[in-house]
């Protein structure tokens, strides 16, 4: 099931193997930290890097933490969380050269979470005891 899952995040969200991580030559705190934050949270680091964490300028990985952090809240209307992933993607894409490309990446993100995020959260719950 969670091969299956990677294969369909990798598809939608349109990863050619060619892509590096935004801000791979910028080290921060935040980079140590995780640098792939985009992806299912079970999926080992190298794998989750894979995934979109930008589109040409758009820097995705602040709206997939904050997707995250709305995942592990108690009780949470998981399509509220990811209404809000999905505007946050929306605003990356204005700093993007490809604004148009990165909207339509974006779209293809939130139907991945739609699709998924509930074994997502399933996974992380119980990795929570």
């Amino acid at each position: 099931m969670r091969a299956a899952i990677l294969g369909l995040t990798l598809v939608i969200t349109g990863w050619s193997g060619a892509d590096r991580p935004v801000g791979a030559d910028e080290p921060s705190e935040t980079w140590a930290v995780d640098p792939c934050p985009c992806g299912p949270s079970f999926l080992p680091l190298r794998v989750r890097c894979r995934v979109r964490q930008g589109f040409h300028g758009a820097d995705f990985r602040d709206a997939c933490r904050a997707h995250d952090r709305c995942y592990e809240i108690p009780c949470v209307n998981r399509a509220a969380c990811d209404l809000g992933f999905l505007r946050d993607l929306l605003d990356a894409c204005d700093a993007s050269c490809r604004p148009a490309a990165c909207r339509r990446v974006s779209r293809r993100m939130y139907a991945m979470v739609r699709l998924g995020g509930g074994i997502a959260i399933r996974a992380w719950r119980r990795s929570q005891g």
